[in-house]
């Protein structure tokens, strides 16, 4: 028992402990007692009210830091500074820094952090056959117990393993589950490796899927499909290719030589190979197909004046109105698509009339009803001095009746064809007599004949040049009263 003295101070304990003792009064029984400092303390813990008077702070594992005097806490005012990363259990993302402009945050390789990277598509797969990190992969299935799709090696080649939808990020077996990358950059492949028409591709270089499986930088030929499926941002045995997987080969891939696109009653095209030798495409009104060409049409042999058949001619085109055309076995095709008159045969360039200072005189009769509007001529080389052309209605043999109905002239020639259109056009009737002139005042060779008929009625010419035309044939006819045998190749139209 602690003795009580009459005094009214006491020492002061400095430092109390727990089995101290304290004198008080039994509320029940009024008696005086002692009382341990513990079981006071032990009586009101957890419960009551009070002031707390100092505080420590702990951070736990949340990763993050506390910036305060936990030695010796705060007992008035204080502050408490939080730092570092809050992890990802604790619902941070365990990243001290910001990635840069237009990166995301995604699971990193190791699937036990997060990370900032730059944007991609990647996709979980399943291997249907072993794999190599790189290789252009085509849909061959779905797994629905995984919800994962099941991918094999693309071939340009075979239509039925295109069209690629990614790259393997990684090598597989058959089996194994990976990711492949669908829209994004793949680093760390060997470039080199792939086909190239230099030593090696090059940065920029477009990337196919090969023919066979693989990639290549060769665009693919023949009827091999085609689908650029990356680019290359780094060309080393350690490269990087940008990859941009649409899923699609192009809706027009590579036709073989000779065919023709041909579209259904779908609208969708497909290639019409070449047809057999000397067909023609033919339509039937809804589609087209080759066939064998229709017979009818009249060919002739063209020979020179000599009678010797010509060889060697491709085409001799008069404008839109008249062309010769070699065909096999050496015949040639006449064609004309206007009414017209063509008075004079048609000879090889060589066979060439000199006109220079002459008038040439030609009778001939018009094929049918026509309006005549313009001539055509073959100059063998080009000449810079006129020539003229008109046409009379009626005969040499008559000259005084046979009346000037249209004219032109060229100031100068080119090599080849030339055209004179009349000052007015003249409507001829079929049937009817008409006389065509033709004066030069150059010496250059025009294509014709220097072997034609030698009649008074049907030819004349000499030395002298008009250079305009009288309203009849008298006073030409009177000039150049003498027949040649010359004449000029014209088209008449």
């Amino acid at each position: 028992m602690a003795k009580i003295s009459n005094t009214t101070t006491y020492p002061t304990k400095a430092s109390p402990s727990s089995t101290d003792y304290v004198i008080g009064t039994d509320a029940l029984s009024k008696e005086t007692k002692t009382f341990t400092l513990q079981s006071i303390a032990n009586l009101y813990a957890g419960s009551g009210s009070g002031t707390v008077t100092s505080i420590g702070l702990s951070s736990g594992t949340t990763g993050l830091t506390i910036t305060s005097d936990t030695t010796n806490p705060i007992t008035a005012t204080g502050t408490f500074t939080l730092g570092g990363t809050l992890v990802v259990a604790n619902g941070g993302t365990g990243l001290s820094a910001l990635g840069t402009r237009s990166q995301v945050m995604a699971v990193n390789d190791g699937g036990n952090a997060l990370e900032f990277i730059d944007p991609k598509v990647i996709e979980t797969i399943e291997a249907n056959e072993a794999i190599s990190k790189g290789d252009p992969l085509y849909i061959v299935s779905w797994n629905n117990g995984t919800s994962t799709a099941v991918v094999g090696k693309a071939d340009a080649s075979n239509p039925a393993k295109m069209p690629c939808v990614g790259l393997a990020q990684e090598n597989l077996t058959t089996g194994d589950t990976g990711s492949m990358m669908v829209v994004g950059v793949l680093d760390q492949l060997d470039v080199n490796a792939i086909p190239s028409s230099g030593p090696n591709p090059l940065v920029n270089d477009v990337i196919y899927v090969a023919a066979g499986g693989g990639l290549t930088s060769i665009k693919p030929t023949g009827t091999n499909l085609i689908q650029n499926i990356a680019i290359v941002l780094n060309a080393s045995a350690q490269g990087t290719l940008q990859i941009t997987a649409i899923g699609r080969t192009n809706d027009l891939p590579n036709l073989p030589e000779g065919s023709i696109w041909l579209g259904d009653s779908n609208g969708v095209p497909s290639a019409l190979g070449i047809g057999a030798n000397t067909y023609v495409l033919t339509s039937d009104g809804t589609t087209a197909s080759w066939a064998a060409a229709a017979g009818g049409g009249s060919t002739i042999s063209v020979q020179n004046s000599g009678g010797t058949p010509v060889t060697g001619i491709s085409t001799l085109n008069f404008a839109d109105n008249l062309s010769v055309a070699t065909a096999p076995g050496g015949i040639a095709t006449i064609d004309s698509s206007k009414a017209g008159i063509s008075p004079f045969p048609i000879y090889q360039a060589t066979d060439s009339v000199s006109t220079g200072g002459q008038t040439i005189i030609r009778q001939s009769v018009c094929e049918s009803d026509v309006t005549l509007s313009k001539l055509e001529y073959f100059s063998i080389g080009a000449s810079a001095n006129p020539i003229n052309f008109a046409i009379y209605a009626g005969k040499i043999t008559s000259a005084g009746s046979a009346n000037l109905r249209v004219s032109g002239t060229n100031a100068t020639s080119v090599d080849g064809i030339n055209i004179i259109t009349f000052s007015s056009p003249y409507t001829f009737s079929a049937g009817q007599d008409i006389v065509i002139v033709v004066s030069s005042q150059d010496t250059q060779s025009l294509a014709g004949s220097t072997s034609l008929l030698n009649n008074t009625s049907i030819s004349r010419g000499g030395a002298g040049y008009t250079s305009s035309f009288p309203s009849t044939l008298d006073g030409l006819t009177d000039t150049y009263a003498s027949s040649v045998a010359t004449g000029v190749c014209t088209h008449i139209y």
